[in-house]
């Protein structure tokens, strides 16, 4: 039987991180590696390293919305990657649902092309 297929009563945050990393390293970019290794970061100095299935929406919520006052951009990056993670925990029957899921995803602001005139340039 494979790792991940037994069902685990709990399980932290840090070693889901670890299991989620190793089972996506040898299939993603190394610029893909390091934004999941950032946001997982970004969430553990947030929250602690608590068990997945305390992890439930309104935290999240709370993450993704106090990082977006600060970074828009990294909210949304972090956004991405963690629903990512947290679909592969559902399915690795770490958790229920995703908690994700009815959450929103960050906007971000369309940044408009820079025109000057021919006498500016």
């Amino acid at each position: 039987m494979h790792q991940h297929q037994k069902k685990q009563s709990s399980i932290l945050l840090s070693r889901f991180f670890d299991e989620y990393i190793e089972y996506v390293s040898g299939s993603k970019s190394k610029h893909y590696l390091k934004s999941i290794r950032l946001s997982f970061r970004q969430l553990l100095s947030f929250c602690g390293n608590q068990q997945l299935q305390k992890i439930n929406t309104k935290l999240l919520d709370k993450f993704i919305t106090s990082t977006y006052t600060r970074a828009p951009k990294a909210a949304a990056l972090y956004y991405r990657k963690l629903k990512a993670a947290f679909n592969k925990a559902v399915v690795w029957e770490y958790l229920a649902e995703n908690p994700l899921k009815k959450i929103k995803a960050p906007k971000l602001a369309k940044t408009l092309p820079v025109f000057i005139s021919e006498a500016e340039f």
